[in-house]
């Protein structure tokens, strides 16, 4: 069951970019779209947590570290927003993929975890995966998507760093309070500047900017009932499956073809992050989530 939430959550969570892309390359201005979302995301939330009588459990006992990690959260949505409606859905997960890799690292350098040689081997294969997949000295500058590649690099390392903060506060937090406030954060900073840029929208564009949100709460609950009842090993891996599934809405949607680096570097990459996952299988796990 826990493999079916895993696979479901990723899946969804490509649906949710998806109409992620779709509402930014719309009419919508850009941060009453993100605004949109991020309201639709927290009343999914409490209507969830409302149904299942668990509103209590919304409530956080470290508002510092989770105010800095909502708030490195939301640029690292205002920053992926940028870069999917730019870039194909492929590339943009390929570049995502690099999550795991610098999350090694950096818990290398400030949590003082060990970094065992065959583990680094593999970050480094997966670092060069990327360079491959997304072959930077290709980039054509001209065309504007400079910027939205560079959005994309920073996404790796700021999501990196809300795993770590995560990792600090998922002891004593419930998935309800961590799925929540982000959102909410989201919604104080983008929610302004709609003042200056609000427009009617219509009726598919709605459906774009509220699927997006929804979906997007649906799938992080997902992944938190996946982890409850399955080590990461068991679910991390069906994050690869949104490379298949993002090719193929990219290619009915937007006409995306895959290159040959892009295969190439992404293969490499998700061998190098299956074996990273696979051995970290073998060692003890940690301290399960709170129950739902």
């Amino acid at each position: 069951m826990a493999a079916c939430y895993g696979f479901l959550a990723y899946t969804i969570f490509t649906f949710s970019d998806a109409l992620m892309k779709l509402a930014g390359t719309s009419q919508v201005p850009k941060m009453q779209a993100l605004t949109i979302m991020g309201l639709s995301a927290t009343l999914s939330v409490i209507i969830f947590c409302a149904a299942r009588g668990r509103l209590k459990y919304l409530k956080n006992k470290k508002p510092k570290i989770e105010l800095l990690r909502s708030l490195l959260m939301t640029a690292l949505v205002f920053l992926g927003f940028f870069a999917v409606i730019n870039l194909p859905l492929a590339i943009f997960y390929t570049g995502i993929f690099a999550t795991p890799m610098l999350t090694s690292v950096m818990a290398a350098i400030f949590l003082k975890e060990k970094l065992p040689m065959k583990k680094a081997i593999a970050i480094l294969f997966g670092f060069a995966g990327v360079l491959i997949a997304i072959d930077p000295l290709s980039i054509d500058t001209a065309s504007g998507k400079s910027l939205s590649y560079l959005a994309l690099a920073a996404c790796p390392l700021i999501a990196a760093t809300t795993v770590l903060l995560t990792r600090i506060e998922v002891r004593t937090e419930t998935p309800e309070s961590l799925t929540l406030y982000p959102y909410v954060i989201r919604v104080i900073i983008f929610a302004p500047f709609c003042l200056w840029s609000y427009a009617p929208i219509g009726i598919n564009e709605w459906l774009y900017v509220i699927g997006a949100g929804t979906f997007n709460a649906i799938s992080y609950m997902l992944l938190s009932f996946a982890l409850k009842n399955a080590n990461a090993a068991t679910v991390v891996p069906f994050q690869y499956t949104q490379l298949i599934t993002g090719s193929a809405i990219g290619y009915v949607l937007w006409s995306d073809k895959l290159s040959l680096n892009l295969i190439i570097g992404a293969s490499i990459i998700i061998a190098s992050g299956l074996f990273m996952v696979f051995k970290a299988q073998k060692k003890p796990t940690a301290e399960p989530l709170p129950e739902i």
